[in-house]
């Protein structure tokens, strides 16, 4: 038991204070990431860019009202957090379709995985 404790704080620091590093950056592969750049995937970029600022307009109102909503701001957060639902069909229907070869998925599967910064850069 007490070796397992020991294990457990050794990786939440080095004991002098400081956590547990962060883990280095996501550096997508080369090839993926140009790949990612073929104009067939524009759709899915621009809808997963979409779903991102409606999660920032959901977030940013929720975070403008207090813990106790009234009915009209009950009624805004349930309209954003709708349109958050609504703005993830468009990618299940893209990533969805029958014609996408095995490569077309390892793409998706990167392009969803990036960070917003790198997921920007490919519009």
């Amino acid at each position: 038991m007490a070796l397992l404790t020991g294990l457990i704080l050794l990786g939440c620091g080095d004991g002098a204070g400081k956590g547990a590093q962060e883990p280095p950056p996501f550096v997508p592969p080369a090839a993926e990431l140009q790949a990612a750049k073929d104009p067939k995937f524009k759709p899915l970029i621009a809808a997963i860019l979409a779903r991102h600022a409606a999660d920032d307009a959901l977030g940013a109102y929720r975070g403008s009202i207090g813990d106790d909503m009234d009915e009209a701001q009950r009624a805004e957060f349930n309209r954003l957090f709708g349109v958050v639902q609504a703005s993830s069909k468009p990618i299940g229907d893209f990533v969805n379709r029958e014609s996408w070869s095995d490569d077309d998925r390892v793409v998706m599967d990167l392009i969803m995985s990036l960070p917003l910064d790198q997921l920007k850069s490919l519009k």
